[in-house]
């Protein structure tokens, strides 16, 4: 079949004059482009990816582009045959190229997937004795057809490098494709910033034969005429990398300057274990926290992370509904494009519209829409922590609280309590931290993490005063030294009793006043040192956190349950008895506090999440 197809697209352009056979092929491109709905995507991803500040329709003009002279030039390369080695030399024009003539010995040319490579190849070879080496095709019918096409320009086709070498040792010019991201197991050099396999051959052979390297990049002007133009002499240096970057470093410069000629649906990216996330920020940091925690567990994927985060505001708090309504939009990028446009404040669109990511996380039902829209419009993936307003399927992988009773699709991750992400390190250091910042005695440590009311901050506030006395109590009697924390939820009345009860207590060693001053080791630090840890009910956060660090939380309840979610929650870690409960009136010692525990919260959760991660095909 691919025999034929060669065969037949020959035959009908050279039924055409070579300048006929052109515009033709613009034509074939646009269709190309129309049709190729999976690689207009690809293309939109890697012109995204190298033009971050570009929109929407500036990327799609190169793409298109960028197709239509594929078309062109696909086309152009059945007719090159049958023009005259005079008349092919008068459309094709090399710059910077002295050099060609004036070195006797032969080095070494180097190109990539872009322009007219066809007319690259004849052209060098009508001026210079030139071999290449090239992929055989895996139908030998087509693969003669193509080889004898290029042979009869007075090209040189080598298969292996041995031939390659052979030429090269007959004075000859060899050239040599530099395929970005094809070989697995090549040098990673960087490539618009981004680490990628990249074939170290040019650089082994040079570095053997003692040889310099030119690059060299084709570009179409207009019609007929091309411009080939090339690097000056890149010596092999003492690395692969040094010399390879150099190689990138003039190919990124032309491709930023005629972006049209590079074939951008290639997955050339696909290989880099460069990952760029961006976080949307609601405000809330209970959200925040937990959509970077998600991030970093791409790093034990074997990724590395760039985190960019992103406030999401909304011009208006009734957009938010309108973002909602019109999540389908991610289908159409123009449209989305327009929708957040319209929506967002002028500081957040700015934000998000420059920016590029590989992966966009979101916590909250707040930003979920945005997720879904900005996602959709330049195809990264979506990653949806919380349940939100719109339908899970819209994310690429959504995280759910099992207490969150949300229907489980193929792309949901179901986890115990929120999601947290802790490593010997950071515990490590806000340890040392906390140790820096205030003079710790020896001895046992007490916890203590408060949050704020559900519903009534009347009743909470009084059962707390109730707590704290009982509290205060057995830490007497058990020698304990007490370390405690509000939280940003915490309303001033709260802080203000805390303050009251436990600033002069003699067993109190630390507290936080979390909306006066407040520090980011003391979660991690309070939770590291605690031989108890006592957590105010309505915190999901801080209880699951604890259990991360396999403690077993001492769960106040502070009010009558009034969030079907919280409930859920504490009855479900009530099951697996991972938690102890108290309720008024607070007899702590009535109750036999189990204080650890070997099952991970926090591990379970990761290995749900990291199992769904590895099928989003990053």
């Amino acid at each position: 079949m691919q025999y034929l197809i060669i065969k037949i697209s020959s035959r009908f352009f050279n039924l055409f004059s070579p300048a006929a056979a052109v515009f033709i092929g613009k034509i074939g491109g646009v269709l190309f482009y129309l049709l190729s709905r999976k690689k207009r995507r690809i293309t939109f991803r890697n012109l995204k990816r190298v033009f971050p500040q570009y929109s929407y329709a500036e990327l799609e003009k190169i793409a298109r582009r960028s197709f239509i002279n594929f078309g062109s030039n696909l086309a152009e390369s059945f007719t090159i045959p049958k023009m005259k080695s005079d008349v092919f030399l008068r459309y094709v024009k090399m710059k910077n190229a002295d050099f060609l003539k004036k070195e006797p010995n032969g080095h070494i040319l180097v190109g990539i997937h872009e322009g007219s490579w066809e007319v690259f190849l004849c052209g060098i070879s009508k001026v210079i004795n030139y071999a290449v080496l090239a992929r055989r095709q895996k139908n030998e019918k087509a693969d003669a057809l193509l080889n004898k096409a290029r042979k009869n320009s007075g090209l040189k086709v080598c298969f292996n490098l041995r031939c390659l070498i052979s030429y090269l040792k007959r004075k000859y010019w060899i050239g040599i494709v530099v395929d970005h991201g094809a070989q697995k197991n090549a040098p990673r050099v960087k490539f618009f910033g981004f680490s990628i396999p990249t074939p170290s051959g040019v650089h082994l052979l040079a570095k053997k034969f003692n040889k310099k390297i030119y690059a060299g990049y084709i570009r179409r002007k207009q019609g007929l005429y091309q411009e080939i133009e090339f690097s000056s002499p890149i010596l092999p240096a003492e690395t692969d990398e040094e010399t390879l970057l150099k190689i990138n470093s003039f190919f990124e410069e032309k491709i930023k300057k005629y972006p049209q000629e590079y074939i951008w649906w290639y997955k050339r990216f696909k290989r880099t274990k460069d990952l760029k996330v961006i976080v949307l920020d609601d405000g809330r940091r209970g959200h925040f926290n937990q959509a970077h925690n998600c991030a970093n567990l791409f790093e034990e994927l074997g990724f590395k992370v760039d985190i960019i985060n992103v406030r999401v505001k909304y011009k208006h708090e009734s957009l938010r509904l309108i973002a909602d309504l019109f999540f389908w939009m991610k289908a159409f990028p123009r449209f989305a494009e327009l929708l957040l446009k319209n929506i967002l404040t002028q500081q957040s669109w700015q934000e998000i519209k420059n920016k590029y990511a590989d992966v966009i996380v979101s916590a909250g039902s707040y930003t979920a829409a945005v997720n879904c829209l900005f996602s959709g419009l330049w195809g990264a993936k979506s990653i949806q922590l919380l349940k939100p307003n719109i339908p899970l399927f819209c994310f690429n992988l959504a995280v759910i609280p099992y207490h969150d009773k949300a229907i489980a699709f193929a792309n949901t991750a179901k986890i115990i309590g929120s999601l947290t992400y802790f490593n010997k390190s950071r515990i490590d250091s806000a340890v040392a931290e906390l140790k820096n910042k205030f003079e710790l005695k020896e001895g046992k440590k007490l916890a203590l993490f408060i949050g704020g009311p559900i519903s009534n901050e009347e009743i909470y506030c009084r059962n707390l005063k109730v707590f704290l006395d009982e509290l205060k109590g057995f830490s007497l009697r058990n020698n304990l030294k007490i370390i405690a924390t509000t939280s940003f939820r915490s309303s001033a009345k709260i802080e203000n009793l805390m303050e009251k009860e436990l600033s002069n207590f003699s067993s109190t060693e630390i507290l936080i006043l979390a909306n006066r001053l407040n520090y980011d080791f003391v979660v991690t630090s309070f939770l590291a040192l605690a031989e108890y840890v006592f957590v105010s009910a309505d915190s999901v956060s801080m209880i699951t956190e604890a259990l991360s660090l396999r403690k077993v939380p001492a769960v106040v309840s502070l009010e009558k349950d009034s969030n079907k979610h919280h409930k859920r929650f504490i009855d479900f870690l009530k099951e697996k008895d991972l938690l102890n409960e108290l309720t008024a009136p607070y007899k702590i010692e009535e109750n036999s506090l189990k204080t650890s525990t070997e099952f991970s919260v926090e591990k379970v959760n990761r290995l749900s999440i990291m199992k769904k991660m590895g099928s989003l095909g990053l």
